[in-house]
């Protein structure tokens, strides 16, 4: 039986450098580092990595989107895969309305569509 879709926005298929600072409790910078995009929405994001995130780590994200940085930051909900290569899904926590802009671009819609 599938999984319940949970998503508030719908996403698209997008390939998109993202950097990334992982930061801890304190404020300090743990790590940092790119990865790239799978899909791409207005809630979230599907990332590739052969970095370990664990759900509910809060991370801080620049995404490439043409001449563009959007800046948000997220909260990885899961983790698939094991080895070297993982899926990690981010939900937004935060997001500029210029960053919302820059997305609503990248994915065709808006949240009114």
């Amino acid at each position: 039986m599938g999984q319940k879709e949970r998503r508030k926005s719908p996403r698209v298929r997008a390939h998109r450098l993202v950097s990334f600072r992982r930061s801890e409790d304190r404020g300090t910078t743990d790590y940092e580092g790119f990865v790239r995009t799978l899909d791409l929405g207005l809630g979230g994001l599907l990332l590739e990595t052969d970095y370990v995130f664990r759900p509910g780590e809060p991370l801080r994200l620049e995404i490439l989107s043409g001449d563009s940085v959007l800046r948000v930051q997220g909260e990885v909900v899961y983790r698939e895969g094991s080895g070297k290569k993982f899926k990690v899904g981010v939900r937004f926590t935060e997001i500029s309305q210029e960053a919302l802009g820059g997305l609503e671009g990248e994915v065709g819609f808006s949240p009114q569509d």
